[in-house]
């Protein structure tokens, strides 16, 4: 490269001194041609131009002064960067000082082992009283060698004075004693030192490696692999082999598998059999035998065999008069699994759930349950005739205690099962929102399977969930929990269970899937009620401004409303209004189960659920799309003694202590206690009417005729 380079722009004054530098080059320039000419006609001053002799290419101290003691002393330099004092009149140039030479020695204690030893390295830190060449040599025996055999050996590291530095020593023998012997070499003029001992050290046994065979010539009858020996057994090539094995030993008649890694015994994990006759197994520690055992046939598949239960041992012998192979000596077993195919069955039926069981180690333990984690079964099947569709999980336990879960869903085809979700596990006062390892998941009540979105990182969900929570207040703090309570405070019917909607459309389509027939079905209807937090909203507000509003905390008022809309895959649909103050400022909100007719979609294999507002902004409605669901396809609940006929489209709802009429124009209503006593009459002018129940908390009978139909709800004031 270049040792100057001078821009062509005129330079009005430049000053060069006091430069190191080696070049034996020239310059084909105008006016210099040597750096004897530059230096002359530049009237640079006090630099020298001197080829420097390093002590080595690690160390880069000087072996030689050569004229480089013209260094300008400074004060605030006095050592040089491995400690040396800097003369004080003539330094050396460069970042080390020349030094003497003097014959290098090993600072006290040192040569020592630094970290663990292994089964085939160690480490050992030297530190030198001066630059030098470390020479080393490992030997078996404490016989010192002579520096010239230390030498030969011709291991070396270069070391700067008072410098730790880690010399490792690799490729060693297990559980073997070694001896180390050091000669030091100086850089600077080749003095050599006594020969160094350093005490001894042993190297402990190599971990226990998986007997392969892989690598092992395919005819040798006695051989090592990983940390086995094997005699009696011959290494061929096989096409079966567990994951990509394509060897494995072949026991001749009787065989023994000795570990060379061990002298008192180790705790092995196993092997992989695979025989066509009975194998005899004995173990051994040392001399004495542990126990004998004979493994069945295992009729030329490949089994895991565990050798855990064997205790410490230094040796196993097989026997068999068949052919006997093993392979992945000392390895592990694949990982346990269990598979099973989902099914479905007639209305009445009988139904056998079985699974396929692969890896771990056997025997195996099963455990069949149902959703409500009931144990059913711990037999490897599992019979029964099952009364509506549901989720059957199996558990597979093999002999270490691992285990595998996988789930069977069952679809009974028939008449139409209702979905109560009393067929679910819930803890007291809990929910679920998803499965944890699935994003996208379903479950499934009665004839029904319900759709559901889960992504726990970030404590997501859409579609259906269900729930037992009994609380009726909405706490703002209490997320996600707070999206799971029903305004009516149970079930349906006091029942513990329902469904919570989260029918968002950011997340696609909330749907209900029809199992028990696939050409589809009539669905009747369901009970529906809001949650606690709509319900919170409509008094407090939605906390976000509708477009073109200021309304965010404002609570709801005429013109307002909150309503559910169903469609069938055949594009029909209907609609519930859960809040309702369309026509009137003390409108409805829906606290209570109220039924929600479906009849009018027909026959459908899906329905879809969506949900729409009053108050809305750029991205759609303000208010939570949340609603709660039960009952679905079930039936809507008519005293016992009272008939329910064809009312046209009359609807009669409950909120709080507020009935709402739609579409009852020209009905006559009259209210009944639980005693059947009347207690109130009155008739219905608009299609929407509102009425104020001014009566004590209790059950009651509302019965409505327009003497062509009649009628009739049970209604619970709370």
């Amino acid at each position: 490269g270049y040792v100057y380079w001078i821009n062509s722009k005129p330079l009005k004054a430049t000053t060069l001194n006091n430069n190191a530098l080696y070049t034996s080059g020239t310059v084909f320039a105008k006016n210099y041609t040597t750096i004897e000419n530059w230096l002359t006609g530049s009237k640079e001053s006090n630099s020298i131009n001197q080829k420097v002799t390093f002590q080595s290419d690690e160390i880069l101290a000087l072996k030689t002064l050569d004229g480089l003691n013209a260094g300008i002393p400074l004060d605030f330099v006095a050592i040089d960067i491995v400690g040396n004092v800097r003369d004080t009149e003539h330094p050396t140039i460069g970042a080390y000082e020349f030094v003497v030479a003097e014959l290098p020695a090993m600072e006290s204690g040192y040569p020592v082992l630094s970290g663990d030893v292994t089964y085939n390295s160690a480490v050992v830190t030297v530190k030198v009283t001066a630059n030098a060449e470390v020479y080393y040599l490992l030997k078996n025996d404490e016989k010192e060698p002579s520096v010239e055999d230390v030498i030969a050996a011709d291991n070396k590291v270069s070391v700067s004075k008072g410098q730790e530095t880690a010399i490792p020593l690799t490729e060693l023998k297990q559980y073997t004693e070694y001896y180390a012997f050091f000669v030091l070499k100086g850089l600077a003029d080749g003095q050599l030192s006594e020969v160094i001992a350093m005490s001894a050290f042993t190297t402990v046994y190599a971990p226990t490696s998986v007997s392969t065979f892989e690598d092992v010539t395919v005819t040798e009858t006695g051989f090592e692999d990983g940390t086995a020996r094997f005699n009696g057994f011959v290494v061929e090539e096989i096409t079966d082999g567990i994951e990509d094995s394509r060897k494995a030993a072949k026991l001749q008649t009787e065989g023994t598998v000795t570990l060379i890694n061990t002298s008192d015994g180790l705790i092995l994990t196993g092997f992989y059999l695979k025989s066509d006759a009975d194998v005899t197994i004995s173990a051994s520690k040392g001399q004495l035998e542990i126990s004998t055992r004979t493994i069945a046939s295992t009729q030329d598949r490949w089994i895991y065999y565990s050798l855990k239960e064997w205790g410490e041992i230094t040796s196993i012998t097989l026997s068999s008069k068949g052919n006997v192979y093993i392979d992945n000596f000392s390895g592990n077993p694949q990982k346990l699994m269990v598979t099973a195919d989902d099914k479905t069955v007639s209305e009445g039926e009988s139904v056998i759930l079985t699974s396929d069981v692969s890896g771990g180690v056997s025997p195996y333990t099963y455990s069949w349950r149902n959703s409500k984690n009931e144990i059913l079964s711990t037999e490897e099947q599992y019979s029964f005739v099952p009364q509506e569709c549901g989720d059957y999980t199996l558990t597979v336990t093999d002999a270490w205690d691992e285990t595998a879960t996988i789930t069977v869903r069952v679809i009974v085809t028939g008449e139409a099962a209702a979905a109560t979700f009393e067929n679910l596990y819930l803890d007291s006062e809990s929910y679920w929102m998803g499965d944890p390892e699935e994003s996208m998941s379903s479950f499934v009540s009665g004839s029904y399977k319900f759709s559901n979105y889960y992504e726990p990182d970030y404590a997501t969900w859409a579609y259906f969930g269900y729930s037992n929570v009994t609380s009726t207040v909405y706490n703002p703090a209490d997320f996600p929990s707070n999206q799971f309570g029903a305004a009516a405070g149970s079930g349906v019917h006091e029942s513990e269970n329902y469904a919570v909607a989260y029918a968002s459309s950011y997340f696609g389509p909330t749907q209900v899937e029809v199992l028990n027939n696939p050409e589809g079905d009539v669905v009747k209807g369901c009970y529906v009620t809001n949650t606690a937090w709509v319900k919170y909203v409509t008094e407090q507000g939605t906390g976000m401004n509708s477009s073109g509003k200021e309304d965010a905390n404002l609570p709801f008022t005429i013109g307002d409303y909150y309503k559910i809309i169903a469609t069938g895959d055949n594009g029909n649909s209907a609609e519930f209004y859960l809040v309702d103050y369309r026509n009137s400022a003390e409108g409805i909100v829906v606290d209570t189960w109220e039924w929600f007719d479906l009849t009018s979609l027909g026959k459908v294999k899906k329905i879809t659920f969506t949900v729409d507002g009053s108050r809305k902004n750029d991205w759609g409605t303000t208010i939570p799309t949340y609603f709660c669901l039960d009952d679905f396809n079930g039936t809507e609940s008519i005293p016992e003694g009272l008939s329910n006929s064809d009312t046209d489209n009359c609807k009669v709802y409950l909120s709080g202590d507020m009935l709402r009429f739609e579409q009852c124009s020209g009905y006559t209503f009259s209210i009944y206690n639980i005693n059947g006593t009347l207690s109130d009459k009155f008739n219905i002018d608009d299609d929407y009417q509102t009425i104020r129940l001014n009566k004590e908390k209790g059950l009651y009978i509302v019965v409505g005729m327009n003497g062509k139909n009649t009628i009739t709800r049970k209604i619970q004031l709370r």
